[in-house]
This record gives C-alpha cells, sequence and structure tokens, in this order.
C-alpha cells in the first residue's frame, strides 16, 4: 500500500457557546462529547 501525503482543509466553526459550553465541562467528559459531535457533522 502506497502512502500519499495529501493537503487539505480542516475547518471548525464556533456554533453559538459551543466554545464556552466546552470550556466549562469537565476534561473527561469534553473529550467524548467533542468526538461524538464531529463524528455527527
Amino acid at each position: 500500500m502506497d502512502s500519499k501525503i495529501q493537503k487539505g482543509y480542516l475547518l471548525l466553526s464556533d456554533i453559538s457557546g459551543y466554545t464556552s459550553f466546552m470550556a466549562s465541562t469537565e476534561i473527561e467528559h469534553s473529550q467524548e462529547i467533542l468526538s461524538e459531535f464531529l463524528n455527527i457533522i
């Protein structure tokens, strides 16, 4: 299997209040929530 370097863009938008929600959420829970959110989008 040949490995190729690919270039692309990663776009993250701040859904209203999401950053402040994550900042106030315990680190143990925030990783799970963020992972689920990114899988959805």
